[in-house]
């Protein structure tokens, strides 16, 4: 019973570091994927896009895109992370929609994640490894 309280504490900690690690402002250094129509791929990137977000530590974020010499916000929205994975909550206008994506690598400079969905014959992967840049 102490062990897995005790592995439960750990586990706990390791949550909190790795939200604070998260929180901040990060900037794509590449963004890669692909979709798929009935297993045939239709559409394949990999490119640097021009994409920030920052995590806050009240659990808000805003996403932003360069244009036109300008960061332009995107999208705000709420964020949480969880065994190993990014939580985001956002409005599209006409919904609430809520995205997870898999972290792969966190370190205080470095971010890399995954997201997948397949509907039916609908299927999308993307890759994204991103900078902190504050």
């Amino acid at each position: 019973m102490l062990m897995v309280i005790a592995l439960g504490s750990c586990s706990d900690n390791s949550e909190e570091e790795d939200s604070s690690t998260l929180s901040g402002l990060w900037e794509v250094v590449s963004y890669e994927g692909w979709e798929k129509y009935n297993n045939e791929i239709i559409e394949k990137w990999d490119e640097t896009d021009e994409f920030r977000v920052k995590f806050n530590n009240d659990g808000t974020y805003t996403s932003y895109e360069y244009d036109d010499g300008n960061w332009d916000v995107e999208q705000t929205g709420k964020w949480h992370y969880d065994n190993g994975k990014i939580y985001t909550y956002y409005s599209d206008g006409y919904k609430e929609t809520a995205d997870v994506a898999i972290v792969k690598e966190l370190t205080s400079s470095r971010l890399v994640y995954e997201f997948h969905e397949k509907i039916d014959v609908y299927e999308y992967w993307e890759r994204t490894t991103m900078r902190k840049i504050d």
